[in-house]
C-alpha cells in the first residue's frame, strides 16, 4: 500500500516536472525551429527534442481553421501565437498536424518549402498565398 502511495507522488512530481520545464521554455522562447539538411529540428537549448524527416512532410500551411490541441502535435513556443502558427502536415505518425510557431512563419514557411523540395530533388512549390504577406 506505501509502494503504491510513492508512485503516485512520483508521477505527480514527473508531470509537475514536465509541465514546468514546458512553461519555462515558452516563456523563455528557448524552443527553437532549425532547418537541417535532412529534417526539421525543434530544439531546447543545444538539445534536439523532436525531429521531422523531409520525407515525411506532406506540405506545410497556415492554418485555415482553428486547430484543436488534440489533433495536433504542438511545439509552441510562445502563449499569443494568432499570427505565427505553422502547421506541417505529415504523411505518417500518430498526429499528422505537427504546429510551431517561428517567428517569422511566412519567410520560415518559404525556406522549410525550399529545404524540402531540396532533399526531394524538386523545384519548390509556390502556391497563391506566397504573396509578399508581411509578419506583424
Amino acid at each position: 500500500m506505501a509502494a503504491l502511495g510513492v508512485i503516485s507522488w512520483a508521477i505527480i512530481a514527473f508531470v509537475t516536472l514536465a509541465l514546468g520545464v514546458f512553461f519555462w521554455a515558452s516563456f523563455r522562447r528557448s524552443l527553437r525551429y532549425q532547418i537541417g539538411r535532412s529534417s526539421l529540428r525543434v530544439t531546447l537549448g543545444s538539445l534536439t527534442v523532436r525531429r521531422i524527416d523531409f520525407n515525411d512532410i506532406e506540405r506545410i500551411d497556415k492554418p485555415r481553421r482553428e486547430l484543436r490541441w488534440t489533433d495536433t502535435e504542438n511545439w509552441r513556443n510562445t502563449f499569443d501565437d494568432s499570427r505565427r502558427l505553422l502547421v506541417v502536415h505529415r504523411r505518417s505518425g500518430w498526429w499528422r498536424k505537427f504546429v510551431i510557431t517561428p517567428k517569422h512563419r511566412y519567410e520560415f514557411r518559404r525556406q522549410l518549402r525550399e529545404a524540402v523540395a531540396q532533399s526531394r530533388g524538386e523545384v519548390p512549390e509556390t502556391g497563391p498565398d506566397d504573396s509578399e504577406e508581411t509578419d506583424d
